[in-house]
């Protein structure tokens, strides 16, 4: 049975400078039914003995009961509190949205209210658009959706004119057949006129001045309306945040962009590490020269009394050429010409040395790799866009000069041969290749195997005599050759269908004794070095820049949550739990995501594609997948999660704690 019970009730205010006496052993007991009117002069305490009856301020000293569950009192504001971007049956259906209800379930109730208080024409209208009067009504019907047993009224009529107070008096007298009202007022001829009983606030105490005999009804029509507080649904918690945000989507959308685009800067820079690697294998494998490997055989020299060794460079021997065909049975080793064709020469254009420095490097010409014909003899060439560039005059069909003069020393089975070499070569240019030039690189080509056949064609005079057999080029190369032979360059060639493979398994079995090197590993391991250093840089300031964007957002939702405080303490005012006032973060916490994913996306595919334009112009490949993988995508939602939940969870919870409840007391 609801009544009003009023314990030995005192109540101070305090300043820092004096105390004032409010209310002393007050003991009253009202209901269970019918129309109270407490009346006294301002600042008597009037407000604040409602906002002690419903909960939102603390009780001093004595006690109050209500007689029933907290849920099952309302209560009507002075300023009616209606929230301003949602229409009058949407105010109205409020509590039972906040109860659980769904947004059609709330409206089909509110429809009938508004028809109890006369208002039904404006169901549609907002806020603004409608009078002090029709207001009153709204908040009226608002307050009376749940059926309360308790109905507290803060100054029903105190914005009203004679004629809207008459109005809404006359409803709250006729509800009062089965309820228990208690309103405060200024107005004692107007509470004499409709309340059954009157209390005036005198001496620190109630005292009773009117009390007209009525009849206790305890009937209370619930309407099947469950009191029970559950969990707000997420469509109505969507429909509630939406409702708030359109009009500061802009704000919001601005204070995303940010972070957005930190994210977008973050799965780029994923991006390149996921398919740096695979991009950097495509560019290199591009280089003519790219099946043509140096493989070089590092050897560990101890220093006599001493604690170090020094790393000998030489020729792989064969246990580690065998060794390495067990990794791979298809490379193919030969000895290096470089002592022979030096891969620095200048070459010669019409008598005159070019001017650009230019590698002269053996290949294993690929006719998918070039523009023009394959080599078909050891005098034609293959040279890159580089090269071109750098001598503008030059073209397919030119010639080149090669000359160089150099001593072969032999030195085999303990007797030794000097013999003068006059190397003189014209190369003609039949095609070019089609490689990337990243860094900028003037390359000349010529095919290893036809040179090598040439110049084993050279028969070394002297070390023929020596040894009395002859002594071909090929053998000073291969067994004739020594460990600190200057000839074979420390060295040796090997030709390899996929030199990434043989690298990567190569420095996992022999991590400091073998290196695998060409042009294009070179360049795509330069490449990747750059690419992780750039990655871990661009991780740290993404770090930094999310850290801001974060506080950024944080200052954002605070300044909207403040723009939304009386509204978040009309919810309280309905008694929700903690756990369903938090919950109604979620729907702003879904827009914002919805916001962050979006502008992510739009920026992600954006950068990507301006920055493959960029990649392509310098020459590099696109490095940048433009369509969002699985897994970043899966990431970018649980980040977006992550940050609307903590940078709309934290201010709610800020503004929660700062007794919210009281922006409502003055009411």
């Amino acid at each position: 049975m609801p009544y009003i019970k009023l314990q030995n009730l005192g109540l101070t205010y305090k300043s820092s400078s004096q105390s004032s006496k409010i209310f002393e052993n007050v003991n009253v007991t009202i209901g269970p039914v019918g129309l109270v009117g407490i009346i006294g002069e301002s600042g008597c305490g009037k407000s604040s003995l409602l906002n002690m009856i419903a909960s939102y301020q603390n009780v001093e000293k004595g006690k109050i009961d209500i007689g029933v569950d907290i849920s099952e009192v309302s209560v009507i504001f002075q300023n009616f509190n209606l929230i301003d971007h949602l229409n009058v049956e949407e105010n109205i259906g409020l509590p039972l949205i906040l109860k659980g209800k769904t947004y059609e379930e709330a409206i089909k109730q509110a429809r009938l209210k508004s028809i109890k208080v006369g208002i039904s024409e404006l169901n549609k209208r907002h806020i603004n658009e409608i009078s002090g009067g029709q207001q009153a009504r709204v908040s009226l019907a608002r307050g009376i959706i749940l059926n309360p047993k308790i109905i507290l009224a803060d100054e029903p009529t105190g914005s009203l004119d004679k004629e809207n107070s008459t109005q809404v008096m006359s409803l709250l007298k006729d509800l009062s057949k089965n309820s228990l009202i208690l309103i405060v007022t200024h107005d004692e001829e107007l509470a004499k006129l409709f309340c059954d009983k009157v209390y005036e606030i005198k001496d620190f105490d109630l005292v009773k001045i009117q009390d007209k005999s009525i009849l206790a009804n305890e009937k209370n029509d619930i309407s099947g309306i469950s009191k029970k507080s559950s969990r707000v649904k997420f469509k109505e918690n969507l429909r509630l945040s939406h409702s708030f945000l359109k009009r500061r989507m802009k704000k919001l959308i601005a204070s995303s962009l940010f972070c957005s685009l930190c994210f977008a800067l973050l799965f780029m820079t994923l991006n390149i590490n996921n398919n740096g690697l695979k991009m950097l294998d495509e560019l290199s494998s591009n280089y003519m020269d790219f099946t043509c490997v140096n493989l070089v055989e590092k050897r560990k020299i101890e220093v006599p009394n001493q604690d170090m060794f020094l790393i000998k460079n030489v020729r792989l021997s064969k246990q580690k050429q065998s060794e390495i065909n067990s990794i791979d049975p298809d490379v193919k080793y030969y000895p290096s010409l470089d002592g022979f064709i030096s891969p620095y020469s200048n070459l010669k254009f019409e008598g005159k040395y070019l001017e650009s420095k230019t590698f002269l490097l053996p290949s294993f010409p690929d006719r998918s790799k070039l523009v023009g014909s394959l080599p078909y003899s050891y005098s034609q060439i293959v040279v890159n866009q580089d090269f071109l560039n750098l001598n503008s005059n030059l073209k397919i069909g030119s010639y080149l000069n090669y000359s160089n003069d150099l001593i072969v020393q032999t030195n085999y089975m303990s007797s030794e041969a000097s013999d003068v070499l006059h190397l003189n070569i014209t190369f003609k240019i039949v095609g070019v290749s089609k490689e990337r030039c990243v860094i900028g690189r003037a390359s000349v080509y010529y095919d290893y195997l036809m040179m090598y056949e040439k110049l084993n064609s050279i028969k070394l005079t002297n070390a023929s005599k020596t040894y009395g057999y002859d002594v071909r080029i090929k053998d000073r190369l291969t067994y004739m050759a020594y460990d600190d032979d200057t000839l074979t360059c420390f060295k040796t060639i090997a030709e390899c269908g996929d030199p990434v493979s043989l690298s990567n398994q190569v420095s996992i079995v022999y991590p400091d004794e073998v290196d695998v090197n060409n042009a294009g590993l070179e360049i795509a391991n330069s490449i990747n070095d750059l690419i992780s250093s750039f990655s871990e840089i661009i991780v740290m300031f993404l770090c930094l820049a999310l850290a801001c964007s974060f506080f950024l957002e944080l200052v954002v939702i605070d300044n909207l949550y403040e723009e939304k405080r009386n509204e978040l303490a009309i919810y309280l005012s309905f008694h929700i739990s903690k756990r369903t006032f938090f919950n109604l973060g979620e729907g702003q916490i879904t827009i914002l995501s919805t916001i962050i994913i979006i502008l992510t996306t739009l920026l992600f595919i954006v950068l990507s594609s301006i920055g493959n334009l960029i990649l392509v112009h310098i020459g590099l490949p696109e490095f940048f997948k433009v369509n969002l993988k699985v897994e970043y995508i899966l990431m970018l939602l649980l980040l977006s999660y992550v940050f609307s939940y903590f940078s709309s969870q934290l201010p709610l919870k800020n503004i929660y704690s700062n007794e919210l409840i009281l922006a409502l007391k003055g009411e």
